[in-house]
């Protein structure tokens, strides 16, 4: 009877000893579900970042293209100021040179009338 009982008090040690590592792992199973409950809770955040960056970069994307569409824009007026810049300097250079020959022209005028005019003082 005693090696009965003793069976049975060692059953109910064993049991217990069970029992005691089934807490346990219920214990490290509740911890490794808040911590992968917390893993969740990261992605999610660097899911919104990534999506709030992926956003962040097709609008600048956007505004590059903006910018880079304004800045052909802008060299076409430069290349059209600078033709008509051109342009204008050949018209000043023009007229220039056509005052020059006016004041040649003047001189010349000026230096017949004398010669008239000494003609006529002679006369």
């Amino acid at each position: 009877m005693d090696s009965v009982k003793q069976k049975i008090e060692r059953y109910k040690s064993e049991i217990h000893l069970f029992n005691s590592q089934a807490d346990n792992y219920k214990v490290q199973i509740e911890l490794l579900n808040k911590n992968n409950e917390d893993k969740l809770v990261v992605i999610s955040e660097l899911k919104e970042r990534l999506e709030f960056y992926s956003d962040a970069i097709e609008d600048d994307q956007t505004h590059l293209t903006e910018f880079k569409t304004k800045n052909t824009n802008l060299e076409l007026k430069i290349e059209q100021f600078q033709k008509k810049l051109n342009y204008l300097l050949l018209k000043k250079e023009a007229l220039v040179k056509d005052n020059n020959d006016i004041e040649i022209q003047k001189e010349k005028i000026k230096t017949e009338i004398r010669d008239t005019l000494s003609l006529l003082d002679e006369l």
